[in-house]
C-alpha cells in the first residue's frame, strides 16, 4: 500500500471527534453514496487557472500562488461510493506545491470532513501533511493529526473581515499549534467561502502574508 495512503489512513484515525456516528453496517440514510458538502467545496476547491498573490507585511515580498491540476471524481468500491478531490496548486516564492484534497471515504467512519493540506517540492524526499480545516466548524474542539505534533482548532467565524481595505465574507480562522507545512510553527489560517485563504499568521516568526490580488475561475 503507498505510504501516503497510510499516513492519511493512521491520521484520520487519530483524529479526536465530537458526536462520532460511525456507519459500519448496510448502506446507511444515503445507500453508501458519499458526497462533499457544498461548504467544504466553497471554502477549498478550486479551479486551474485561479491564483491568489500575498504580500508579507514585515518584508513586502510576495508570494504568487496558481491552481495548475485539480482531480475530481467518485471512487468505487464494495464499501461504497466516496467522492474526492485532489487540488495542486505551487508557490513562487520557494516552489513548493500545495496538495488541498478531500476524499470521503473517511467521512463514512468519523462522520466529518477533513480538509488535507500536504506541502511537497518534486525533488526533495521530505513531505509535510496537516489539516487546513475540519467541517463542520465545531469553535475551540481540538483535533491531533498523526504526521504532525500541532493541535488543529476552529477558532470563529467573521461576516466580514478586512484585509489591505477590502472587505471578505464568511471568514472562518482556524489555529495549529505546531503546523508542518509551515515549519512547525504557530499559525492562523483565515479562509473565506468562495476565495480561500485570505490572511496567514505565521506566529512563530511574526509573519503575516496578506492577499494582495487574486482570480477566482469559476
Amino acid at each position: 500500500m503507498d505510504t501516503k495512503v497510510i499516513y492519511r489512513f493512521l491520521a484520520f484515525f487519530m483524529l479526536s471527534v465530537y458526536g462520532c456516528s460511525c456507519d459500519k453496517e448496510g448502506g446507511g440514510p444515503n445507500n453508501d453514496n458519499w458526497t462533499i458538502p457544498q461548504e467544504v467545496k466553497d471554502y477549498s476547491l478550486f479551479k486551474p487557472g485561479t491564483y491568489w498573490i500575498y504580500e508579507d507585511s514585515a518584508s513586502g515580498a510576495l508570494d504568487s500562488v496558481y491552481v495548475y491540476d485539480l482531480q475530481m471524481g467518485i471512487d468505487s468500491t464494495t464499501s461504497g461510493n466516496f467522492e474526492y478531490f485532489y487540488e495542486y496548486s505551487m508557490h513562487n516564492i520557494d516552489g513548493y506545491i500545495d496538495n488541498i484534497y478531500v476524499h470521503t471515504k473517511w467521512t463514512k467512519q468519523w462522520n466529518l470532513h477533513v480538509v488535507w493540506k500536504d506541502r511537497f517540492k518534486p525533488g526533495v524526499v521530505n513531505e509535510w501533511q496537516n489539516f487546513l480545516m475540519v467541517y463542520p466548524f465545531v469553535p475551540n474542539h481540538n483535533y491531533y493529526c498523526y504526521t504532525s505534533d500541532g493541535i488543529h482548532t476552529y477558532v470563529k467565524s467573521f461576516s466580514s473581515f478586512n484585509v489591505l481595505g477590502h472587505d471578505f465574507t464568511n471568514v472562518a480562522v482556524f489555529h495549529d499549534t505546531e503546523n508542518n507545512t509551515e515549519y512547525n510553527s504557530a499559525t492562523n489560517y483565515y479562509v473565506s467561502k468562495n476565495i480561500g485563504i485570505i490572511r496567514k499568521e505565521i506566529l512563530d516568526s511574526s509573519k503575516v502574508y496578506n492577499l494582495l490580488r487574486y482570480n477566482i475561475v469559476q
